[in-house]
């Protein structure tokens, strides 16, 4: 028999029941509208309000460089020295347009400009791992309004640095002003470079009117491959490089370089920026025109440093040597023989250990030196064993030009 009516206690419970379903059901709208607001992407405003708010921003008086040398407590008090670094943490919507493919979740970043007199002079972004090591390390200099014609954006030059979770460099990107990139993929063998592969990109104005893409990316050229040689030791001992296109390469827009990737882990440091890597050779000794199938190979000793350079043929026939001489860690030779013409560089330098004589001599005479006093430099140019020509240069720009005389 079923009762008319259910028992005070039992209607109780009913009620409460009823009341608990009906919160679970407002909880599961809740949680659907909460997916919904962050399925459909929230603008900068909204994002900001979700994620934790960010610490000031550090400042410091530094070097040239990016040095921290002393923390200052305010921004315009940092501001008054010639030179201030600021350090500060970086949503990812603030991350320039070239490194935000290598960008993932787990990454934390941090960002440093470096200011010159006042003025933004380079900035640094680097991507850390929960473990604190290293992912990214990118530069870019930065662009002023003057120097982007027509009101059309213009690509930051710079570099990009990747690193694997072992900490060793995988990539390296190249970026130019002119639209030209230059990629480098290492690979290791037990945490030993075996091979880096070097890559060409060439960037134009892209048509389309968003402006998130304004450059379109041409199929990559590969350039050259560098192998490297250990002896029993575990010591490199030598490298070659085989080229897959001809091509001039002159040492002002280009500069041919062997890269040894082991030696940056010590370039990433608390101390400031790390810059990117030039040439040993001297202008003086010209461009370098290669042919396809052509190699250079070049000889190190026991602590990677360079001793000499060959380059051979595609039919294996010698076409130059460069032999390096070192002091220390200082180059104080360097002397490349094509034929029968010898270039010879000789380096002095300063107890700081900063170059401040450059000779350069064809066959044994003396054509040009380079000295530079502090931010000054003066080249001067001989014939017949007397200077002909005086050029005076403030910052890599030349500030007076003058024809000398015989008396």
């Amino acid at each position: 028999m079923i009762p008319g009516a259910m028992p005070w206690d039992l209607r109780a419970l009913s009620r409460k029941t009823g009341f608990a379903f009906f919160l679970v059901l407002l909880l599961l709208a809740g949680i659907v509208a909460l997916t919904q607001e962050f399925f459909f992407l929230p603008d900068e405003e909204q994002v900001e309000e979700l994620v934790p708010i960010k610490p000031p921003a550090r400042w410091f008086r530094s070097n040239s460089g990016g040095m921290i040398l002393e923390e200052i407590p305010s921004r315009l008090a940092a501001l008054r020295n010639k030179y201030a670094l600021m350090i500060d943490i970086a949503y990812v919507w603030e991350l320039p347009e070239a490194i935000l493919p290598f960008y993932n979740e787990e990454f934390y970043t941090e960002i440093r400009v470096l200011h010159t007199d006042g003025k933004e002079s380079r900035r640094q972004w680097i991507f850390r791992d929960q473990d604190g090591t290293t992912r990214l390390v990118a530069v870019f200099e930065p662009i002023t309004e003057e120097e982007i014609p027509d009101e059309e954006e213009q690509q930051q030059p710079g570099f990009i640095e990747i690193y694997d979770e072992n900490y060793l460099l995988t990539e390296e990107h190249q970026i130019h002003d002119n639209g030209l990139k230059t990629i480098i993929y290492f690979s290791y063998t037990n945490n030993a470079i075996i091979r880096a592969e070097a890559w060409r990109a060439v960037y134009e104005p892209s048509e389309a009117t968003d402006t998130d893409s304004f450059l379109d990316e041409e199929e990559p050229v590969k350039l050259h491959t560098d192998y490297y040689f250990y002896n029993r030791s575990g010591f490199l001992r030598a490298v070659e490089r085989v080229y897959h296109e001809e091509r001039r390469t002159d040492t002002d827009n280009g500069r041919v370089r062997i890269a040894f990737p082991s030696q940056i882990k010590d370039a990433i440091n608390q101390s400031g920026f790390i810059t990117g890597r030039v040439s040993l050779d001297p202008d003086f000794f010209g461009g370098i025109v290669m042919e396809e199938g052509s190699r250079i190979e070049y000889d190190t000793d026991d602590r990677g440093r360079l001793l000499a350079q060959t380059m051979f043929s595609k039919d294996d026939e010698i076409i130059w040597v460069i032999n390096y001489t070192w002091s220390n860690d200082r180059i104080i030779f360097s002397a490349k023989t094509e034929g029968d013409v010898e270039l010879l560089t000789e380096y002095e330098y300063d107890d700081a250990g900063s170059r401040i004589i450059e000779r350069n001599l064809r066959n044994g005479v003396l054509e040009r030196t380079l000295s530079t006093e502090g931010s000054r430099d003066i080249e001067e140019l001989y014939m017949n064993g007397a200077v002909v020509l005086r050029a005076i240069w403030e910052n890599g720009r030349k500030v007076s030009e003058a024809r000398i005389r015989d008396r």
